[in-house]
């Protein structure tokens, strides 16, 4: 029970994040400008006092350091609270081949080994990856492909290779994402289709797995400005009824400035409301930005120290 439930919850969450990690460095996929050597964070509390900002206690810092091709290498973080002080430091490491394709993860908590991760390619295409604590496997998941390099399926297995949860995708014939499945064991337990009435919108239907038939749960409706920055996300019922609308403002870096969601009833939600403002340096980077809640009070202050390569 305790490798079934770790392994399924690192597969959720590295399926995700390694799934394209080729296509684009890792600046560009945390839309960083220039060439970066390393960028520290750090997150701090805050107050207002006569209309300004107070920096109070640290609750996050972290520092992640990049290779000369825009690819990281290294992530530090602690995370603190205020009920249990400051937590264990810990860091990630990448190893890398020579055309930056990661081959292996390693996990420390306070300077000890924690797990690692082992990617396994054919074809230059993420074929497998194996999930160790120490010298213990705690799981494997493997990976196909269509001839458009998009992905077909992922599999999650548990040591004795027994699948724990699949994904299985489905795109249109301009190799944009038309449907996912998601089986846990032999049930379908999620199965979303998705279409794009124009090249500004997409639309995500969700089905009913217990039905035969292709039953809509709900639906959502996404709208993206020319640099894919995500205006609108509506939610609505099956016949048409609006649940849940949130609207994004962004400034002319692509940066949010604003996030806004109204519920059922058209009202605003002041509790989901936050603004940001930014600090930015030469090459267009932000330093600073600042959470501010609807009653203009601040939320958290993330200041950020980016080092450049010469």
């Amino acid at each position: 029970m305790k490798i079934t439930n770790k392994i399924l919850f690192i597969l959720s969450f590295l399926c995700c994040n390694y799934s394209t990690i080729f296509a684009q460095t890792d600046l560009e996929n945390q839309d960083l400008k220039g060439k970066i050597k390393s960028v520290s964070t750090t997150v701090y509390r805050t107050s207002m006092k006569e209309g300004k900002v107070k920096l109070r206690g640290i609750s996050q810092i972290q520092e992640s350091s990049f290779n000369k091709a825009g690819y990281m290498v290294s992530t530090a973080y602690q995370i603190n609270s205020l009920s249990l002080g400051e937590g264990p430091k810990r860091k990630i490491v990448y190893k890398l081949d020579k055309d930056n394709q990661l081959l292996k993860k390693t996990n420390y908590k306070d300077a000890v080994e924690t797990m690692s991760t082992e990617y396994l390619y054919k074809k230059e295409q993420l074929a497998a990856t194996k999930y160790l604590e120490g010298e213990e496997l705690l799981g494997r998941e493997f990976y196909t492909y269509d001839d458009n390099e998009n992905k077909l399926s992922s599999n999650s297995t548990n040591p004795d290779g027994n699948s724990l949860q699949k994904m299985e995708f489905t795109y249109t014939k301009d190799n944009k994402l038309a449907s996912s499945q998601k089986y846990k064991g032999e049930a379908l337990v999620a199965y979303t289709k998705y279409e794009y009435p124009s090249k500004k919108e997409e639309k995500i239907i969700d089905l009913d797995t217990e039905t035969e038939e292709e039953t809509m749960t709900s639906y959502t409706i996404k709208t993206y400005d020319a640099n894919h920055n995500c205006l609108s996300s509506i939610e609505y019922t099956p016949d048409g009824t609006i649940e849940k609308k949130h609207l994004n403002q962004y400034n002319k870096q692509g940066d949010m400035t604003l996030r806004q969601v109204f519920g059922a009833d058209g009202k605003e939600e002041a509790y989901n409301y936050v603004r940001y403002e930014y600090r930015y340096d030469k090459k267009g980077n932000w330093t600073q930005q600042v959470e501010f809640l609807k009653n203009g009070n601040s939320l958290d202050a993330v200041q950020r120290e980016i080092v450049y390569y010469k």
